[in-house]
């Protein structure tokens, strides 16, 4: 009896992992690396993301660009090769962002030194969002104003002992 739960135990561990769009979009990115013009390359790495823009009900990348990144390239020796890893580091850096629409925006600013190189506009970099305005993790627990501030009355209206409040501030 022991065995046959094991065994079930076993199977429902076993189920295949699903991978989630971004890592699909990361697997084709990487299949786009042996492409020997920049311009190809760059087209491919646009066509890469085709599974995040259907995942998220975007319209779909230009055929020809999911045709690069599904089919192996022409053989040839790939250019700019400086270029190409700065913009793969920059996109897999893009993993720490959580939501799906940032990320994919994050992955396409992360192709502007390509687009620098072969003279196009380079895409809008996104805001971090998980930043908080202030400096130091202190200043988002205890805030000096707004709604989370500790006082929000005078600093008449304190309530300190009257021993504090005549210049006497070691309580005893």
């Amino acid at each position: 009896m022991r065995f046959v739960f094991a065994g079930a135990l076993l199977l429902l561990l076993a189920v295949p992992a699903m991978a989630r769009p971004r890592d699909e979009v990361m697997i084709n990115l990487y299949r786009c690396a042996a492409q020997a013009s920049t311009r190809v390359w760059l087209d491919c790495y646009y066509g890469a993301a085709q599974p995040q823009r259907a995942a998220l009900g975007l319209t779909p990348a230009p055929p020809a660009q999911v045709a690069l990144a599904a089919n192996p390239p022409a053989p040839g020796v790939p250019q700019d090769l400086a270029v190409r890893d700065a913009v793969i580091v920059a996109a897999s850096r893009c993993g720490s962002v959580a939501a799906e629409r940032p990320w994919l925006d994050c992955y396409y600013a992360a192709a502007n030194p390509a687009r620098s190189l072969l003279g196009l506009a380079p895409v809008a970099v996104p805001a971090p969002v998980a930043l908080p305005p202030a400096i130091g993790w202190n200043a988002t627990l205890n805030p000096s104003c707004g709604p989370g501030a500790r006082f929000h009355e005078p600093w008449k209206a304190t309530n300190i002992p009257p021993r504090q409040a005549a210049g006497n501030a070691v309580p005893r």
